[in-house]
Formats: structure tokens, sequence, C-alpha cells
């Protein structure tokens, strides 16, 4: 059978309009094949529909629909609901084609066209030609317009799974008493529990203010847990937030804090979130939706553009992708040199230890390493060429292309890793509803990492210890003493003692005394996927820090002007020809205890590094 092909949408007759494609929806019964029909319209004359939002899933597994192609229905714009009807019952002057489709939105068509009305559609992957970046560049620029005009939203979270019920369940009631908290602060925006989730559970959606009217959901993405759909919409609220109140952030920060969703297309990663309280920022960097130019072209220039338009480094605090991204993304890795962040997201990968989660929008960094220093490129074009002559290339080509990816920072070298921790911090992800066993081998995971960690960090007498513990140190602590003698007396193998210890703590809490497990786990967000460090300088001073995941022993601690936290950077080797040339990967940022909040900034140490 013939595959179904997309015709070029024709421009809108109004400059501010824009030419879309919808998709008719005949009701059928729940089983056989998948058959529809796609038309064009100008937005402005659109027809009432709905618009999907959902994940694309593995773009390696895929179904195949049909597709019923009208005479008129691909090249005459369709005026009314009741036209549109009428494409659906002329058969005979149609031909059936086929049309691949991401695998995961085909249980969403079955489901849909299982009611008994037929439903007009707007679904990105099938309404726009996805081998066409001219005309996703468009299309993509204008998906706010499309889904501010569609008369419902509906967000598509998969098949139900396992739990799913009882876990929407669950996200509901604690929604609602967090709308309730927040309306009581200001009841001028109280809108209801159940209309504030339904506006924030789609990430491409409500957060964006994209959606004018209701939307629904419905499933939920398999295998995931309570708690990684709780972070979602924590971030996704604060967003919605900032979209309702007119706010214009920082693109990086609203990148930062919602990372974590999923693109098939590492572009989208920026290119999606184009509608959202960024915009205008995006705009000032010359960052506009553009298919025609590759994810690393992408990455490159939103991170030079930013760097030379704020003179801070606070950029270079996204941190490094670690391991290789699910399957929501592509497996390919990127070719970004090291001080370029790529967006995609893995389980491993930490969050920024600048807290771009914070509420308030006039955030400022909470340490400032380099006090008030600002990051300088080279002053001119002869000073450039200069340090340009010292990279080691044997000829002008391969310089030309390294200087393009080469980032010049100034600095110099205050410490040195000694010593880290096995393995980094993990965060054990217990099921949703746990039994007192399930409850038992949590806080024995966490112990034994806790073990680890306190080789680095003595418990009783280190300050950064008791600074990443926080406020409820002392009472974690309390707990941690009896837990110690574990290993002294042989014990920490057995289940059953951590049985008994999560009996005790539940009687505990009948009389008041709160759960120090749920403390821990709140108060080491910070140390997640990184690792502890032992550090020393020159003269043998010793600090106590946290790093990124891939640091290793003896790579050098650095401040460089304009960052807000030091970096870990680590050394390469250069062409013999080119003695002394220093050549530098990043690693990422860090916390060093003593070092901060400018204890040893001075600005004249520093000289030219060459960032590859």
């Amino acid at each position: 059978m013939e595959s179904y092909k997309y015709r070029p949408l024709d421009p809108a007759k109004d400059p501010s309009d824009i030419t879309i494609r919808l998709i008719a929806l005949p009701p059928s019964p729940p089983n056989g094949n998948i058959t529809c029909t796609i038309f064009t319209t100008p937005l402005s004359q659109a027809p009432e529909y709905e618009a999907l939002s959902y994940t694309w899933g593995d773009p390696n597994v895929t179904s195949t629909i049909y597709i019923l192609e009208h005479d008129n229905s691909a090249t005459k714009d369709v005026e009314n609901q009741k036209e549109n009807e009428k494409i659906l019952d002329k058969y005979e002057a149609v031909k059936l084609k086929t049309l691949t489709i991401n695998a995961t939105l085909a249980p969403f068509l079955y489901r849909t066209r299982a009611r008994d009305i037929p439903r007009t559609l707007w679904i990105d992957f099938m309404c726009i030609n996805q081998a066409d970046d001219e005309e996703k560049t468009v299309q993509v620029r204008r998906m706010r317009d499309i889904y501010q005009r569609a008369q419902h939203v509906l967000l598509w979270l998969g098949p139900a799974a396992k739990g799913s019920a009882a876990g929407l369940e669950y996200v509901f009631k604690l929604y609602q008493r967090m709308r309730k908290e927040l309306d009581a602060r200001n009841e001028a925006e109280a809108r209801g529990a159940k209309e504030g989730l339904r506006r924030i559970w789609s990430p491409l959606v409500r957060s964006t203010g994209w959606a004018s009217r209701s939307s629904r959901w419905s499933g939920w993405k398999k295998g995931e847990h309570v708690s990684h759909a709780l972070e979602r919409l924590l971030c996704l609220r604060i967003t919605e937030n900032e979209v309702q109140k007119g706010l214009q952030l920082e693109w990086w920060r609203v990148l930062g804090r919602l990372r974590v969703v999923g693109a098939s297309d590492p572009r989208d990663k920026v290119f999606v979130f184009w509608g959202l309280a960024c915009r205008s920022h995006l705009e000032k960097m010359d960052i506009r939706p553009d298919y025609r130019i590759g994810a690393e072209e992408l990455y490159i220039k939103l991170v030079r553009n930013t760097l030379e338009a704020t003179q801070t480094l606070e950029i270079l605090s996204i941190p490094r992708l670690v391991g290789r991204p699910s399957s929501l993304t592509p497996e390919r890795p990127l070719s970004l040199p090291s001080w370029v962040p790529d967006w995609r997201w893995t389980d491993e990968t930490p969050h920024s230890l600048l807290l771009f989660e914070g509420t308030n929008h006039q955030w400022k960094p909470p340490q400032m390493a380099t006090l008030d220093s600002k990051f300088e490129p080279p002053e001119n074009e002869e000073e450039a060429n200069v340090l340009r002559a010292k990279e080691p290339f044997p000829n002008d080509e391969k310089r030309k292309s390294a200087s393009t990816t080469k980032l010049w920072l100034q600095g110099y070298t205050v410490a040195r890793i000694t010593q880290l921790t096995a393995m980094p911090m993990k965060l054990q992800n217990p099921p949703g509803r746990q039994t007192i066993r399930d409850q038992a081998n949590l806080i024995m995971e966490n112990q034994a990492q806790i073990s680890l960690w306190e080789e680095i960090f003595d418990p009783t007498s280190s300050a950064v210890y008791k600074l990443l513990m926080k406020e409820a140190f002392q009472k974690v602590n309390s707990r941690q003493k009896w837990l110690r003698l574990l290993p002294k007396l042989h014990l920490e193998q057995y289940v059953i003692v951590y049985i008994v210890i999560v009996v005790i703590g539940h009687a505990l809490r009948y009389i008041g005394i709160p759960n120090p497990e749920i403390m821990f786990r709140m108060m080491v967000s910070s140390t997640i996927n990184r690792k502890g460090a032992r550090l020393e300088n020159s003269n043998g001073t010793l600090y106590l820090g946290l790093v990124p995941p891939d640091a290793r022993v003896r790579d050098p601690v650095v401040l460089c002007k304009g960052a807000v936290l030091p970096y870990i950077l680590r050394e390469r080797k250069t062409n013999e020809d080119h003695e002394g040339t220093e050549e530098w990967e990043f690693t990422g940022d860090c916390y060093v205890h003593g070092m901060a909040k400018g204890e040893l900034w001075n600005e004249k140490n520093c000289r030219w590094l060459g960032i590859t």
C-alpha cells in the first residue's frame, strides 16, 4: 500500500495567520485498524478541535495507521465542523494510504475513537511534517497559538499501569493540600485544586499557558515512581506561576528546572520552551525555533551568546550529562565542547547546586566564590590572536576550527582532589505503598551509602557534613549514633534489625516524634548523584566538598572570573612542540567548604585557561 505523502502547507492569506493540519477521526469500534483523514485550514478559521500533548516515546518503536486522502481534503480549507464530517462519508472518492506513527500514540487513538462521536484533533507528530525542517520551524514558533485556540487540551500519559490509579489519587490529594496552602496566601489567585492540577500536568501545554480552555488527561508513565511525578509537578507549578505573573527569567534557569522533561529531538529541549517565561531572554540571545540548524550548533550558540551578554559564568553550573540518555531521547552522543551543557537528562545526572527551583524570581546565587568579578572574553582581536597562536595545532585551518569550540577563561588552581567517596550518593525510590520490610530495606541501603560518605566526612566534627544536613542535623544524628553501632556489632547485614528500627519509628510517630528517615531524604538532595571529596592546597590545607560524579583524584579545583562556584577542570596533554600551553577539560562546578564565599579569591593570580 502506498505511503501517505505530506503536501506543502499553503501560506495563509493573512500574514498574522498560519495554515495548519487537523485530523478527522471518525467513531469506530475499539479494535481494528485506525483510519482517519488529514485536512488543512487557516488557524483563524479552524473548526473546533482538541490538541494533544503526550510523550513521543522510543522513535524506533512504531505503529501503522491508515489515512483516507480525499482529493479536496489536503488542498482546500475546511470552514466548519459539518464540512469536516462530510469528508469522512465520501469513502468512494478517497485513497487509503499508510502512515507510520509513534507506538505510544496508537493506544491514544484507539481509546479516543472508541467514543460515539467524531473527533477533530491536532497532534504535532501527525500534523507537522517531521521531515520538513522549514515547516517545523514555522509551526513550532506558532505552537502556543495552536494550543490556545484548541477547545480542549488532552494530556495522554499512556495506558494505565499497575498502581497508576492509586498514584494519581495520591497526587491529586497532595496537590489539593499544596494548592490550599498557596490559595490561603493569595486568595485572589484561588482557582481550585482540580483545575490547577489539570493546568500544570503537561510541561508542553499548561506550564507555558498554551491552552486556553480545560484540559483532560488519562494514563500514567509506565514504571515511573510517584516521587518523580511530584518533582515534575512542583517544577511545573512554579513555571506556571511565573507565566501568570508575566515574569521574564534567564533561559537557563527555566530550562535547568525543566531539564527532566523528555524530548525526542535534542533541539526541542530548547525550542519547545520558547513560549515560557524566558522567551524575551532567548530572543536577546538570537535564539528562535529553527530546525535548519543542528543540536550541537544550537547548544554552542546558546552558551556563547549568553556568556557575552551576561558576563557571568552561571550557565556553566548546569551539570554535565552523566550516562546514556533514555529511550525518550536520541542515544547518540552529541559532539559538544566540555563547557557546553547537553540539555538531555538521565537519572544519573545531578541537579544544579544553584537551586534554580527557588520560587523567588529575584533569585541570586547562594554563594559567590569569586565575589563581584565578571567574566571577560579576550578584550580585542589582537589579544584573541595571541591566545589562538598558542593553540597546539599543526595548521591554521585546524586552529581556526578549534577556536570556535574553545572557551577562554581567566582563573587559577586553588586545590586538588586527594580522596573521593567510592560512589555518588543515590536516592532510593521505593514503591508507592511500602511494607514494613520495604521501609527496612530502604534504611539498610541508605545506611550503606552513609557509611561510605562518613569515611570522607567526620560526622561528629565536619562542618560541611552539618551544612549538608542543615538544621535537622541534630535530629538525624541522634538516630545515626545508634545505627553506627550496627557495623561494630556485625549486625548491619540483617534486615530483621532494620525492621525493628522501623517499628520503633512508627511507635514514636504516635507520640509526636517525626520520622528521621524522611528528614534525611529531604536534606541530602544536594548530594544526589554527586561524590564527597577531600581536597588539599599547595600549603597542605585540607578542605571538604561536593564534586561531580565523574571527578577523579588529582583533578584541580579552579577559581575563574565571573564564576559562582569553583570548577573541577582536568588538564589535557598538549602538543610537545607547544610546551607550556595549557588546555583543560571542563568537568563541572563543585561546593568546597571554605572557598564558596570568596575566601580564596585573588584576581591577581588569574591567567588565561583554554577550555576545550
